[in-house]
């Protein structure tokens, strides 16, 4: 009986009322600045990692052009171990702001000598990026 009554008072009601209508302004008056900040930081994280991983991709392809340098003229006899030094290579800048640099460090362990390099990239929209690989002259 009492589901007949409300199904007809329902029925009845045409539209909203001012209250319900001012209830509804107050909920997103509310929620709509949470969300629009919300949403906002979003933004910034995927503009601050679209900067990192560009850093990352630039410094990757540098240290890889170093390796492979050495490595195709290792085969050839061309390069020698004592050739990769931090003077030989300058530093190279990529899109706006995008700019590598090479530190080479010599060092042995049991008497193998090896080479540490790191190639860094500065990120203007965030934190640089580090990147180090080894070679040995076995």
């Amino acid at each position: 009986m009492r589901i007949k009554k409300t199904a007809k008072i329902l029925q009845k009601q045409q539209g909203i009322s001012l209250v319900e209508t001012i209830f509804l302004i107050i909920i997103l008056a509310i929620s709509l600045p949470a969300i629009s900040r919300l949403l906002q930081r979003n933004i910034e994280s995927s503009v601050e990692m679209n900067g990192l991983n560009k850093a990352t991709f630039y410094a990757q392809s540098r240290l890889e052009q170093i390796v492979a340098d050495y490595a195709n003229t290792a085969e050839t006899g061309n390069v020698v171990f004592d050739e990769i030094t931090t003077d030989a290579y300058e530093a190279e800048t990529f899109e706006a702001g995008y700019t590598t640099t090479v530190a080479v460090m010599l060092d042995s362990l049991n008497s193998v000598k090896y080479k540490e390099i790191t190639v860094m990239c500065t990120n203007p929209q965030g934190p640089s990026v580090s990147l180090q690989t080894w070679i040995a002259n076995i």
